[in-house]
Protein backbone atom coordinates (compact mmCIF):
# COMPACT_ATOMS: atom_id res chain seq x y z
CA UNK A 1 0.00 0.00 0.00
CA UNK A 2 1.35 3.39 -0.99
CA UNK A 3 0.73 6.24 1.44
CA UNK A 4 1.74 9.88 1.57
CA UNK A 5 4.03 10.84 4.43
CA UNK A 6 3.92 14.13 6.29
CA UNK A 7 7.40 15.60 6.38
CA UNK A 8 8.41 19.24 5.93
CA UNK A 9 11.23 20.44 3.76
CA UNK A 10 13.10 23.18 5.54
CA UNK A 11 16.68 24.30 5.68
CA UNK A 12 18.21 22.68 8.76
CA UNK A 13 21.16 23.94 10.65
CA UNK A 14 23.73 21.21 10.38
CA UNK A 15 24.41 21.37 14.09
CA UNK A 16 26.60 18.90 15.84
CA UNK A 17 26.33 15.16 15.42
CA UNK A 18 27.88 12.26 17.25
CA UNK A 19 31.24 11.33 15.80
CA UNK A 20 32.92 7.96 15.68
CA UNK A 21 36.33 9.49 15.26
CA UNK A 22 38.02 12.72 14.35
CA UNK A 23 38.59 13.55 10.75
CA UNK A 24 42.36 14.03 10.45
CA UNK A 25 42.21 15.59 6.98
CA UNK A 26 39.25 17.85 7.80
CA UNK A 27 37.66 16.85 4.51
CA UNK A 28 34.15 18.26 4.22
CA UNK A 29 31.11 17.15 2.25
CA UNK A 30 31.42 20.29 0.12
CA UNK A 31 34.76 18.99 -1.17
CA UNK A 32 32.99 15.90 -2.57
CA UNK A 33 30.19 17.56 -4.49
CA UNK A 34 28.87 21.01 -5.30
CA UNK A 35 25.29 22.15 -5.69
CA UNK A 36 22.27 23.06 -3.63
CA UNK A 37 21.24 21.23 -0.47
CA UNK A 38 17.70 20.14 0.40
CA UNK A 39 17.05 19.39 4.08
CA UNK A 40 14.10 17.56 5.62
CA UNK A 41 12.70 18.07 9.11
CA UNK A 42 10.31 15.30 10.13
CA UNK A 43 8.84 17.19 13.08
CA UNK A 44 6.70 19.54 10.95
CA UNK A 45 3.68 18.88 8.75
CA UNK A 46 3.58 21.46 5.96
CA UNK A 47 4.96 19.46 3.05
CA UNK A 48 2.55 16.51 2.99
CA UNK A 49 3.31 15.35 -0.52
CA UNK A 50 7.08 15.21 -0.56
CA UNK A 51 7.51 11.49 0.22
CA UNK A 52 5.68 8.26 -0.52
CA UNK A 53 5.58 5.33 1.86
CA UNK A 54 5.31 1.78 0.50
CA UNK A 55 4.47 -0.96 2.97
CA UNK A 56 2.20 -3.98 3.15
CA UNK A 57 1.06 -2.78 6.57
CA UNK A 58 -1.27 0.10 7.35
CA UNK A 59 0.82 1.63 10.11
CA UNK A 60 2.32 5.00 9.22
CA UNK A 61 5.56 6.16 10.86
CA UNK A 62 5.42 8.45 13.85
CA UNK A 63 7.15 11.81 14.04
CA UNK A 64 8.82 13.09 17.19
CA UNK A 65 11.71 15.41 18.00
CA UNK A 66 12.67 16.01 14.36
CA UNK A 67 12.86 12.27 13.58
CA UNK A 68 10.72 9.71 11.77
CA UNK A 69 10.08 6.55 13.78
CA UNK A 70 9.26 3.25 12.08
CA UNK A 71 7.88 0.61 14.44
CA UNK A 72 6.79 -2.07 11.99
CA UNK A 73 8.64 -5.41 11.84
CA UNK A 74 8.40 -5.58 8.06
CA UNK A 75 9.81 -3.83 5.01
CA UNK A 76 9.13 -0.13 4.69
CA UNK A 77 10.17 1.93 1.68
CA UNK A 78 10.20 5.73 1.83
CA UNK A 79 10.72 7.46 -1.54
CA UNK A 80 11.19 11.13 -2.34
CA UNK A 81 8.51 11.73 -4.95
CA UNK A 82 9.15 13.32 -8.33
CA UNK A 83 12.93 13.66 -8.06
CA UNK A 84 15.43 11.68 -10.16
CA UNK A 85 19.18 12.17 -9.71
CA UNK A 86 22.46 10.64 -10.85
CA UNK A 87 24.90 12.92 -9.02
CA UNK A 88 24.31 13.65 -5.35
CA UNK A 89 25.34 13.23 -1.74
CA UNK A 90 22.59 11.82 0.48
CA UNK A 91 23.11 11.71 4.24
CA UNK A 92 21.12 11.19 7.42
CA UNK A 93 21.31 9.99 11.01
CA UNK A 94 20.00 6.47 11.64
CA UNK A 95 19.40 4.64 14.92
CA UNK A 96 17.68 1.53 16.25
CA UNK A 97 14.64 2.12 18.44
CA UNK A 98 16.32 0.04 21.15
CA UNK A 99 19.83 1.28 21.88
CA UNK A 100 22.42 -1.34 20.82
CA UNK A 101 19.54 -3.21 19.20
CA UNK A 102 18.87 -4.70 15.77
CA UNK A 103 19.08 -2.34 12.79
CA UNK A 104 18.85 -3.01 9.05
CA UNK A 105 18.25 0.27 7.29
CA UNK A 106 19.76 2.70 4.81
CA UNK A 107 19.43 4.66 1.58
CA UNK A 108 17.89 3.71 -1.73
CA UNK A 109 19.97 4.77 -4.74
CA UNK A 110 18.83 4.79 -8.39
CA UNK A 111 15.36 3.72 -7.27
CA UNK A 112 12.50 3.03 -9.67
CA UNK A 113 9.22 1.10 -9.70
CA UNK A 114 8.71 0.90 -5.92
CA UNK A 115 5.88 -1.28 -4.68
CA UNK A 116 4.46 -2.46 -1.39
CA UNK A 117 5.48 -6.09 -1.80
CA UNK A 118 8.72 -7.19 -0.21
CA UNK A 119 11.78 -6.35 -2.35
CA UNK A 120 9.48 -4.76 -4.95
CA UNK A 121 11.80 -2.06 -6.22
CA UNK A 122 14.63 -1.58 -8.67
CA UNK A 123 17.41 0.01 -6.66
CA UNK A 124 20.67 -0.25 -4.81
CA UNK A 125 20.55 0.13 -1.04
CA UNK A 126 23.43 1.30 1.12
CA UNK A 127 22.60 -0.44 4.37
CA UNK A 128 23.67 -0.36 8.01
CA UNK A 129 23.32 -3.90 9.42
CA UNK A 130 23.67 -4.72 13.12
CA UNK A 131 22.25 -7.64 15.09
CA UNK A 132 20.90 -7.31 18.62
CA UNK A 133 23.56 -6.48 21.19
CA UNK A 134 26.43 -7.72 19.03
CA UNK A 135 29.85 -6.03 19.20
CA UNK A 136 30.21 -5.68 15.41
CA UNK A 137 28.23 -4.17 12.55
CA UNK A 138 28.38 -4.26 8.73
CA UNK A 139 28.01 -1.72 5.94
CA UNK A 140 26.55 -3.32 2.83
CA UNK A 141 25.45 -2.38 -0.66
CA UNK A 142 22.44 -4.43 -1.71
CA UNK A 143 20.82 -4.78 -5.13
CA UNK A 144 17.10 -5.22 -5.91
CA UNK A 145 15.81 -5.89 -9.42
CA UNK A 146 12.45 -6.99 -10.85
CA UNK A 147 10.99 -7.88 -7.47
CA UNK A 148 13.97 -9.94 -6.38
CA UNK A 149 16.77 -9.43 -3.90
CA UNK A 150 19.99 -9.84 -5.89
CA UNK A 151 22.26 -9.95 -2.87
CA UNK A 152 25.21 -8.00 -1.53
CA UNK A 153 27.29 -6.13 -4.10
CA UNK A 154 29.94 -4.77 -1.73
CA UNK A 155 30.45 -4.67 2.02
CA UNK A 156 32.61 -3.56 4.90
CA UNK A 157 32.29 -6.20 7.61
CA UNK A 158 32.80 -6.53 11.34
CA UNK A 159 33.30 -2.90 12.27
CA UNK A 160 33.10 -1.97 15.96
CA UNK A 161 29.66 -0.88 17.12
CA UNK A 162 29.59 2.92 17.28
CA UNK A 163 28.58 3.10 20.96
CA UNK A 164 26.23 6.01 20.48
CA UNK A 165 22.53 6.18 19.71
CA UNK A 166 22.82 7.75 16.24
CA UNK A 167 25.12 6.99 13.32
CA UNK A 168 25.50 9.38 10.39
CA UNK A 169 25.51 7.58 7.03
CA UNK A 170 26.48 9.30 3.76
CA UNK A 171 26.37 8.02 0.18
CA UNK A 172 28.10 9.93 -2.59
CA UNK A 173 26.84 8.97 -6.05
CA UNK A 174 29.01 10.47 -8.76
CA UNK A 175 30.40 9.41 -12.15
CA UNK A 176 28.60 6.08 -11.82
CA UNK A 177 30.22 5.21 -8.49
CA UNK A 178 28.78 5.11 -4.99
CA UNK A 179 31.11 5.87 -2.08
CA UNK A 180 30.03 5.34 1.54
CA UNK A 181 31.08 7.33 4.60
CA UNK A 182 30.26 7.16 8.30
CA UNK A 183 29.87 10.03 10.77
CA UNK A 184 30.98 12.67 8.30
CA UNK A 185 34.53 11.36 8.03
CA UNK A 186 35.07 12.07 4.34
CA UNK A 187 38.83 11.38 4.35
CA UNK A 188 38.27 8.00 2.65
CA UNK A 189 35.19 5.93 1.74
CA UNK A 190 34.51 2.76 3.70
CA UNK A 191 33.32 1.09 0.49
CA UNK A 192 33.09 2.04 -3.17
CA UNK A 193 31.24 0.28 -5.96
CA UNK A 194 30.39 1.06 -9.58
CA UNK A 195 26.61 1.20 -10.05
CA UNK A 196 26.46 3.05 -13.38
CA UNK A 197 25.26 6.54 -14.13
CA UNK A 198 21.57 5.70 -14.45
CA UNK A 199 19.28 8.38 -13.05
CA UNK A 200 16.81 7.35 -10.37
CA UNK A 201 14.81 8.29 -7.32
CA UNK A 202 16.21 8.31 -3.81
CA UNK A 203 14.81 7.28 -0.44
CA UNK A 204 15.46 4.98 2.47
CA UNK A 205 14.45 1.58 3.76
CA UNK A 206 13.80 -0.14 7.07
CA UNK A 207 13.71 -3.93 7.07
CA UNK A 208 12.33 -6.01 9.94
CA UNK A 209 13.50 -3.57 12.57
CA UNK A 210 12.01 -0.64 14.47
CA UNK A 211 14.28 2.27 13.66
CA UNK A 212 14.39 6.03 13.24
CA UNK A 213 15.95 8.61 10.93
CA UNK A 214 16.62 12.34 11.19
CA UNK A 215 18.63 15.15 9.56
CA UNK A 216 18.10 13.88 6.03
CA UNK A 217 19.98 16.06 3.54
CA UNK A 218 20.58 15.75 -0.20
CA UNK A 219 23.14 17.87 -2.06
CA UNK A 220 23.17 17.82 -5.86
CA UNK A 221 24.00 20.02 -8.84
CA UNK A 222 20.33 19.47 -9.75
CA UNK A 223 19.39 21.38 -6.60
CA UNK A 224 21.48 24.44 -7.45
CA UNK A 225 18.89 27.22 -7.38
CA UNK A 226 17.94 28.16 -10.93
CA UNK A 227 15.02 30.54 -11.37
CA UNK A 228 15.27 31.04 -15.12
CA UNK A 229 12.41 28.69 -16.11
CA UNK A 230 10.15 30.09 -13.41
CA UNK A 231 10.99 33.66 -14.43
CA UNK A 232 10.25 32.87 -18.08
CA UNK A 233 6.85 31.35 -17.33
CA UNK A 234 5.95 34.22 -14.98
CA UNK A 235 6.79 36.66 -17.77
CA UNK A 236 4.55 34.75 -20.20
CA UNK A 237 1.70 34.60 -17.70
CA UNK A 238 1.83 38.30 -16.97
CA UNK A 239 0.95 38.98 -20.62
CA UNK A 240 -2.38 37.15 -20.35
CA UNK A 241 -5.53 39.29 -20.26
CA UNK A 242 -8.12 38.74 -17.54
CA UNK A 243 -11.11 39.44 -19.78
CA UNK A 244 -10.23 36.53 -22.08
CA UNK A 245 -10.83 33.88 -19.41
CA UNK A 246 -13.57 32.70 -17.09
CA UNK A 247 -13.63 34.30 -13.61
CA UNK A 248 -13.10 31.09 -11.61
CA UNK A 249 -10.18 29.77 -13.62
CA UNK A 250 -8.63 33.22 -13.72
CA UNK A 251 -8.85 33.44 -9.93
CA UNK A 252 -6.97 30.16 -9.50
CA UNK A 253 -4.43 31.25 -12.08
CA UNK A 254 -3.81 34.60 -10.37
CA UNK A 255 -3.28 32.83 -7.04
CA UNK A 256 -0.69 30.50 -8.58
CA UNK A 257 1.01 33.43 -10.30
CA UNK A 258 1.18 35.39 -7.06
CA UNK A 259 2.63 32.38 -5.24
CA UNK A 260 5.19 31.84 -8.00
CA UNK A 261 6.36 35.44 -7.72
CA UNK A 262 6.68 35.11 -3.96
CA UNK A 263 8.60 31.82 -4.19
CA UNK A 264 10.88 33.31 -6.81
CA UNK A 265 11.99 35.91 -4.28
CA UNK A 266 12.10 33.76 -1.14
CA UNK A 267 12.88 30.18 -2.19
CA UNK A 268 15.61 28.49 -0.17
CA UNK A 269 15.91 25.43 -2.41
CA UNK A 270 15.20 24.24 -5.94
CA UNK A 271 12.34 21.93 -4.98
CA UNK A 272 10.30 24.92 -3.83
CA UNK A 273 10.97 26.61 -7.16
CA UNK A 274 10.02 23.46 -9.08
CA UNK A 275 6.78 23.16 -7.10
CA UNK A 276 5.84 26.78 -7.82
CA UNK A 277 6.65 26.36 -11.51
CA UNK A 278 4.57 23.19 -11.82
CA UNK A 279 1.64 24.77 -9.99
CA UNK A 280 1.75 27.81 -12.26
CA UNK A 281 1.95 25.71 -15.43
CA UNK A 282 -1.01 23.64 -14.22
CA UNK A 283 -3.07 26.76 -13.44
CA UNK A 284 -2.19 28.21 -16.85
CA UNK A 285 -3.22 25.00 -18.58
CA UNK A 286 -6.53 24.97 -16.70
CA UNK A 287 -7.47 28.48 -17.81
CA UNK A 288 -10.73 28.40 -19.75
CA UNK A 289 -11.15 30.85 -22.60
CA UNK A 290 -14.46 32.63 -21.97
CA UNK A 291 -17.11 31.68 -24.53
CA UNK A 292 -20.68 32.81 -25.13
CA UNK A 293 -23.69 30.57 -25.62
CA UNK A 294 -23.83 31.58 -29.30
CA UNK A 295 -20.23 30.44 -29.77
CA UNK A 296 -21.07 27.11 -28.14
CA UNK A 297 -24.16 26.71 -30.32
CA UNK A 298 -22.05 27.31 -33.43
CA UNK A 299 -19.58 24.63 -32.35
CA UNK A 300 -22.42 22.19 -31.59
CA UNK A 301 -23.73 22.73 -35.10
CA UNK A 302 -20.28 21.96 -36.50
CA UNK A 303 -20.01 18.77 -34.42
CA UNK A 304 -23.46 17.56 -35.50
CA UNK A 305 -22.25 17.51 -39.11
CA UNK A 306 -19.71 14.82 -38.24
CA UNK A 307 -21.87 11.77 -38.84
CA UNK A 308 -19.65 9.22 -40.59
CA UNK A 309 -18.90 7.10 -37.54
CA UNK A 310 -17.21 4.41 -39.62
CA UNK A 311 -14.61 6.93 -40.78
CA UNK A 312 -13.13 7.31 -37.29
CA UNK A 313 -11.81 5.06 -34.53
CA UNK A 314 -14.56 3.92 -32.21
CA UNK A 315 -13.12 5.53 -29.07
CA UNK A 316 -12.47 8.94 -30.61
CA UNK A 317 -15.92 9.11 -32.23
CA UNK A 318 -17.68 7.93 -29.08
CA UNK A 319 -15.82 10.52 -27.03
CA UNK A 320 -17.01 13.20 -29.45
CA UNK A 321 -20.63 12.09 -29.09
CA UNK A 322 -20.41 12.20 -25.29
CA UNK A 323 -18.92 15.71 -25.39
CA UNK A 324 -21.63 16.76 -27.87
CA UNK A 325 -24.42 15.45 -25.62
CA UNK A 326 -22.96 17.25 -22.60
CA UNK A 327 -22.56 20.49 -24.54
CA UNK A 328 -26.22 20.39 -25.56
CA UNK A 329 -27.19 20.40 -21.87
CA UNK A 330 -26.15 24.05 -21.67
CA UNK A 331 -28.71 26.81 -22.08
CA UNK A 332 -28.51 30.57 -22.44
CA UNK A 333 -28.92 30.75 -18.66
CA UNK A 334 -25.92 28.49 -18.00
CA UNK A 335 -22.90 30.05 -16.34
CA UNK A 336 -19.97 31.25 -18.37
CA UNK A 337 -17.91 28.58 -16.57
CA UNK A 338 -20.16 25.75 -17.79
CA UNK A 339 -20.52 27.13 -21.32
CA UNK A 340 -16.78 27.69 -21.67
CA UNK A 341 -15.94 24.28 -20.20
CA UNK A 342 -18.20 22.39 -22.58
CA UNK A 343 -16.99 24.48 -25.51
CA UNK A 344 -13.39 23.55 -24.65
CA UNK A 345 -14.22 19.86 -24.22
CA UNK A 346 -16.18 19.67 -27.49
CA UNK A 347 -13.49 21.52 -29.44
CA UNK A 348 -10.89 19.16 -28.01
CA UNK A 349 -12.87 16.07 -29.03
CA UNK A 350 -13.25 17.43 -32.58
CA UNK A 351 -9.52 18.13 -32.81
CA UNK A 352 -8.65 14.68 -31.49
CA UNK A 353 -10.83 12.64 -33.83
CA UNK A 354 -8.70 9.87 -35.30
CA UNK A 355 -9.42 8.70 -38.84
CA UNK A 356 -8.77 5.11 -39.81
CA UNK A 357 -5.58 5.01 -41.82
CA UNK A 358 -4.62 8.44 -40.51
CA UNK A 359 -1.80 9.48 -38.15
Amino acid sequence: MKKALIPLISVLALGSCIMLKTNPKAVSASSLISGGTISFDFSKTTDVNRFDLYTSFNELPRFYDHAMYSYIFAEQKTILRGVSLNEYLIEADFAPIVYNGHIDTGFYLQASNPGSEIDQINAYELCIKHDDFKPKWDLRLYRFQDGEFKGTQAEKENMPFWNDEWIHLSALVKDGWVHAYINEDYSAPLLSHYIGAEEGMVGFRSFKCPSKVRNLRITSPSFEINKSSLSSVIEECEKLVKENYTPKTWSGFVSALSNAKSIKESASNQLEINDALNALLTAKKQLLVAKTYDELALLISEAEKITEAEKYTQNSYKSLQIALTNAKSCTKESSVEDISFHHAMLANRIDELIEYGGN
